[in-house]
């Protein structure tokens, strides 16, 4: 039995995985007083080194710059520990088709040998509480230095439908992440009617390019608002690595939940568990700390894993402390000692 020493007096919903429990702190990953750094996504390529796609948006901006200053930007390290080193920005304002602003939410893959990006974009200006015009987009690259191309017309893959468990979504199409599952492409993604309503379904596709079908329901079974997936095969089975925003999924706000399906196509809670604690759980916070994101807040977001050898082997995720205490966020990164 895992354990983690901020559920102490708590009454846990779920086991903690060893994933979970099993976390050591690194350090930061991404940091810079004059960038908010959120979204992360990490991968190897095949020289060995570890590349870190970004999603920012200037610290002058404060927190809500994502809804229409975010981009997209690229690190590269030689090792998945770091110190990354910025590239360049691969998807900003200037360049995205007409009438799409600020992408954001980053997930990249390598799939059929082709590097996969997915994002979100807003299709209209709105504010964090009203973003009902968020779409999910899809570039691809034959190399993590690019080109990236749009796929289709504008890259948009996924939207709401005028009918079904996306319709009148509150927060559009959001938090995608992509995966092979068998000889299909699915994409992981939320919609719902309020918060409290959101859950994850997939849009699935025959080819990698689209079109892209939702399904017919929502496939997680979350009894609050849960966001942030992202998504991994790992020893024949599939996962979604999701935050639990309030805590009554978990039991302790702001916890991960590592959702665990045979098919990918279904994830219940009675089969989660534990996906990640508090940063407290692995690192002291400095009592010069600063909190950009809200006095107090310490819960990890944005979760991506990076796999070797089939297996979990770093975790990176941004959070609403900056231990370095300057007014921006962060990102860091964790290894994985399973």
């Amino acid at each position: 039995m895992y354990t983690l020493k901020s559920a102490e007096g708590k009454e846990l919903k779920m086991p903690v995985s060893a994933m979970a429990a099993k976390m050591e702190y690194i350090g930061t990953a991404v940091s810079d007083k004059d960038w908010y750094n959120w979204c992360i996504s990490p991968i190897d390529d095949d020289e060995g080194k570890t590349h870190l796609f970004v999603s920012r948006w200037p610290a002058r901006c404060k927190m809500g710059g994502w809804v229409t200053e975010c981009e997209i930007a690229h690190f590269i390290s030689d090792s998945a520990e770091g110190p990354f080193k910025y590239v360049e920005t691969v998807l900003h304002n200037d360049i995205m088709p007409k009438g799409q602003i600020a992408p954001h939410n980053v997930h990249v893959k390598k799939i059929d040998g082709r590097y996969c990006m997915n994002y979100i974009v807003q299709t209209k200006k709105g504010v964090p509480d009203a973003i009902n015009g968020q779409v999910i987009g899809l570039a691809v690259a034959d190399s993590l230095n690019g080109p990236w191309k749009f796929v289709g017309e504008d890259g948009i893959v996924i939207r709401p439908q005028a009918t079904g468990w996306t319709a009148n979504s509150a927060q559009g199409t959001d938090n995608p992440d992509i995966m092979k599952v068998k000889d299909k492409y699915y994409i992981y993604f939320k919609a719902g009617l309020s918060q409290a309503d959101s859950k994850y379904g997939y849009a699935v596709a025959d080819k990698l390019e689209g079109p892209y079908t939702i399904s017919a329901s929502q496939i997680t079974d979350n009894v609050n608002y849960i966001e942030d997936t992202t998504c991994f095969e790992w020893d024949g089975k599939y996962y979604l690595l999701t935050c639990d925003n309030f805590g009554d999924n978990t039991g302790v706000l702001g916890y991960g939940i590592l959702w665990e399906s045979e098919d990918g196509k279904l994830f219940k809670l009675a089969d989660a568990k534990v996906g990640f604690g508090l940063m407290s759980d692995y690192r002291d916070i400095p009592e010069n700390a600063a909190y950009p994101y809200g006095r107090g807040k310490i819960k990890f977001e944005r979760p991506a894993v990076l796999m070797r050898d089939g297996k979990p082997a770093y975790f990176y995720a941004s959070n609403g402390v900056n231990v370095d205490g300057f007014e921006a966020t962060q990102n860091f990164v964790l290894k994985i000692n399973l």
